[in-house]
């Protein structure tokens, strides 16, 4: 009998136990990454998605996302170096209220970096790979409101 209520109360808790998973949902891309267009900076687009499997749950949790100053990312010839990343304001610090919810993020790269008369074309050519560690903050919801 006791080993029946045990598991009882495991189910019950497992069923109450809500996950959220952060995967990545376009990978971090450069479109404008040739050495003779103007402007001083070249800006990477990626995004991240935030998905609750338990809405009721999760509602209202409050996240806070945080990213490096710097980074790499490689081509398996070249290693460029990242020199900040962005993500909107809106979206540092929110509220989870939809099932899923799209995160933009910004790469930004120094164009004097890809001007060196020392690197050839073939060096800079290709898929670039990287890892970006994110730090993210999840707070529960509040308990009551305060004014």
């Amino acid at each position: 009998m006791k080993s029946k209520l045990l598991i009882l109360v495991v189910l019950i808790y497992f069923k109450s136990y809500a996950e959220i998973i952060l995967k990545i949902h376009e990978p971090m891309r450069f479109e404008n990454i040739n050495t003779r267009a103007a402007g001083d900076v070249i800006v990477g687009e990626g995004s991240i998605e935030v998905i609750s499997d338990n809405l009721e749950v999760d509602r209202d949790k409050k996240f806070i996302l945080k990213f490096p100053k710097k980074g790499l990312m490689t081509n398996n010839k070249r290693w460029i170096e990242i020199d900040k990343y962005m993500i909107e304001d809106s979206d540092r610090v929110f509220r989870l209220t939809k099932e899923k919810k799209l995160i933009k993020i910004y790469a930004i790269i120094d164009r004097k970096k890809l001007n060196n008369q020392w690197i050839k074309a073939e060096d800079l050519e290709g898929e670039y790979i990287g890892y970006v560690p994110i730090i993210v903050e999840q707070y529960g919801k509040p308990m009551k409101k305060i004014d």
